[in-house]
């Protein structure tokens, strides 16, 4: 998903957005919770995690299965993702919640944040979280929270339905407080209608024992730096696959001469090439093995 969420003010401050229900307050005291929502991953080889996400939960409202391409199609998806608009627009047509809304904060207000997401899951009622920046989506299944003494609440931990990889993954209250609100300074996300797009992509090649059961391969999500030249000068890893036999050192330096033979035709903004942020994925494949396919640039 792009960073065309409308995330950033005029005035430099970052904000994270979540698409929650109308709800009056009224928390639980430390429990933990799983709602239950049926887990789905998003589409092989796609970027929709927004309507993976709106599936969830539309799944755990009890209606009938629908296919990701339908809620593509009404949010409007395209190579540069959807906005956190559309997301909130789909959850409303189709799920039984009519009241989901966007929930902006700026970065002095994070206790309020929590809370609010605190309160939905307590109600039983789940939370799609636009995280990484603005660059993923997926739906807060549950976790554990305690009361602050500013009377709101936090979470302890939180178990988050990641379309791209995993039902229930465990966030730490740290971790889940840093995919929300990032830290550093505030970047500036590609919105023009010209994003990157690819002229050579490899698959990410690792010294695998053997090829993922089930015949999919796992993926790595980066946030990258493309340049206005179309190379790939920095990289971030968001989602990685759990891979026993390769430790952190070694697949980071494997990605980094990966992404160094990508080339790209650069993002273009009124016509001149300009250096963005851009999300993209990379199978992981055994060293050696037959050529995969390629996975769609964005989650």
């Amino acid at each position: 998903m792009r960073q065309t969420l409308g995330a950033i003010s005029k005035t430099g401050i970052l904000f994270v957005v979540l698409i929650v229900p109308s709800l009056a307050c009224n928390i639980s005291r430390n429990p933990d919770v799983k709602l239950g929502v049926p887990y789905r991953a998003q589409a092989p080889s796609s970027f929709d995690c927004g309507p993976a996400s709106v599936l969830m939960w539309r799944l755990y409202d009890g209606l009938s299965e629908i296919s990701q391409q339908t809620i593509a199609n009404f949010m409007g998806g395209a190579s540069c993702g959807v906005t956190s608009e559309a997301i909130r627009d789909a959850v409303n047509h189709f799920t039984y919640t009519h009241d989901a809304f966007r929930d902006l904060v700026g970065d002095v207000e994070y206790e309020g944040f929590f809370s609010r997401q605190i309160t939905s899951i307590d109600s039983r009622v789940p939370v799609i979280a636009i995280i990484d920046g603005g660059l993923h989506a997926g739906v807060v299944n549950g976790g554990k929270w305690h009361e602050t003494s500013g009377g709101g609440y936090q979470w302890d931990y939180v178990y988050f339905h990641d379309p791209l990889t995993r039902a229930n993954d465990y966030y730490s209250a740290d971790f889940w407080t840093d995919t929300n609100c990032p830290p550093g300074s505030t970047p500036i996300y590609h919105q023009g209608p010209e994003p990157p797009t690819f002229l050579h992509r490899e698959a990410l090649r690792l010294p695998l024992k053997q090829e993922a059961p089930g015949g999919r391969p796992p993926l790595v999500l980066v946030q990258a730096v493309v340049s206005a030249e179309g190379r790939v000068v920095q990289a971030r890893i968001l989602r990685k696959p759990r891979l026993p036999e390769i430790g952190d050192t070694d697949l980071e330096r494997c990605l980094v001469e990966t992404l160094g033979r990508f080339r790209l035709k650069p993002a273009r903004l009124h016509a001149e090439a300009v250096a963005v942020y851009f999300n993209l994925t990379l199978e992981v494949l055994p060293a050696g093995s037959a050529e995969g396919g390629s996975p769609s640039d964005l989650p």
